[in-house]
């Protein structure tokens, strides 16, 4: 549910999270996690926030999705 506004929220998070954390371990190390799994994780909640939920969320199922019925997802 929500499912814009949650990727928005995770995605801003997840930025902050490597900006706070993980700025200094760089993109991949060998001794500690690097950003590599955290940047796919942006890379997968910015794709939800452009696309928006699939035709089986509950977001259209409950009338918060509101495209029309020959759009495309």
């Amino acid at each position: 549910m929500l499912t814009r506004l949650a990727a928005l929220v995770l995605t801003v998070d997840l930025v902050v999270a490597i900006l706070l954390v993980k700025v200094n371990v760089g993109l991949i190390a060998m001794r500690a996690a690097g950003a590599e799994l955290d940047l796919a994780f942006i890379a997968a909640f910015v794709a939800l926030l452009l696309m928006g939920p699939g035709r089986l969320s509950l977001d259209r199922a409950i009338g918060l999705d509101r495209r029309p019925a020959g759009s495309r997802s």
